[in-house]
């Protein structure tokens, strides 16, 4: 009687040994890391010899993006990313651009970034359409500055938007 007390004890350690430690012929828990969120696709913006257009949606959720682009010129199409410091307006960075191409169009010097918005991400688009993954974005109001490069330098530029990105 003693003896098959003791095998039972032992065929019940080594179920349990076996139970907390896994088993080779089973799925085994493992700790995953979280997925980062997927970019939320946005656009098209695009660059024409007419001008840039954002034709995406006004608003979305803050986190990653990725932006489509298109480029129907010959020039090299880079863009800026924007967005506006508390207080300032869409308005204000967009007569910022006008003045910029104005100046740029007369040979006077340029007025360079503006003081008012905190640049977040540059992208560059030879001719063609490609998807760009851009950077993660908090709440707030953005503007897209496309720069028309020529073998000179700038050859125009336009702002498109805005774009509000909201919790």
């Amino acid at each position: 009687m003693a003896r098959e007390t003791f095998v039972r004890f032992l065929i019940a350690a080594s179920t349990t040994i076996a139970m907390s430690c896994g088993n080779s012929s089973g799925p085994t828990a493992t700790a995953q890391s979280p997925s980062p969120p997927r970019a939320a696709e946005i656009g098209p913006l695009v660059l024409s010899d007419k001008g840039c257009a954002y034709a995406g949606p006004g608003q979305i959720g803050s986190g990653p993006v990725a932006l489509k682009m298109t480029n129907e010129t010959q020039a090299q199409f880079n863009l800026d990313l924007w967005r506006l410091n508390a207080g300032h307006t869409y308005a204000e960075l967009d007569s910022h651009i006008k003045e910029e191409q104005r100046r740029a169009t007369a040979g006077e010097p340029e007025l360079g970034h503006p003081s008012f918005a905190t640049l977040i991400d540059q992208e560059s688009v030879a001719s063609g359409t490609m998807t760009k993954s851009m950077a993660t974005l908090t709440p707030g109001t953005y503007g897209f500055v496309c720069i028309a490069l020529v073998t000179s330098g700038p050859g125009a530029i336009w702002l498109a938007g805005p774009l509000s990105v909201v919790e």
